[in-house]
């Protein structure tokens, strides 16, 4: 098999899991949450809190018309998304396994709330930390979530390190 396919076979696959983790686990809270107490896992920290968000991180568009903000949001993702596909097709040839798997956990967590969003018009949210050192309250948030800054985090760092490593080689 080829490198190319072997490429987007991997990020593919890693975006395929990372939406059925993510959707699974907010049927999950749907089930087990909504309507019921918090379950408080970490006492005074984390906690399992059911809710659902129509606006984007920290409340962005919260007051703005439902129609506007659902197309808008609906709009900006999928402009994200290609983004992500561009970046992926670009950088595959000398990506590394860690990049095109990050590459394919940010799609994953994107396509996770996109797929919120189509169907409900807001994002299911049941992860809740409650006391950050130095920040307090953290909004509450999702798997979905954790993919986009897990994946953004790790191609980051391997980033930055391919390049150093780009320009050791070179000298």
């Amino acid at each position: 098999m080829s490198s190319f396919w072997k490429r987007w076979g991997r990020f593919a696959t890693v975006a395929f899991v990372a939406v059925a983790i993510d959707q699974g686990t907010k049927l999950w809270a749907a089930s087990a949450l909504k309507g019921k107490p918090d379950i408080e896992v970490i006492s005074g920290f984390f906690n399992l809190h059911y809710t659902t968000n129509p606006a984007m991180m920290f409340s962005i568009g919260l007051t703005w018309p439902p129609a506007l903000r659902t197309g808008l949001f609906l709009v900006l993702a999928i402009l994200v998304m290609a983004l992500i596909v561009y970046w992926q097709k670009k950088s595959a040839p000398t990506a590394t396994r860690v990049q095109t798997t990050a590459f394919g956990i940010v799609m994953g967590g994107a396509l996770g709330n996109t797929i919120d969003r189509l169907y409900m018009n807001e994002v299911i949210d049941f992860l809740d930390v409650t006391n950050l050192p130095l920040i307090g309250r953290w909004p509450t948030f999702n798997v979905a979530d954790i993919w986009i800054v897990v994946g953004a985090v790790l191609l980051i760092f391997t980033t930055g390190r391919k390049t150093e490593t780009a320009k050791t080689k070179a000298a």
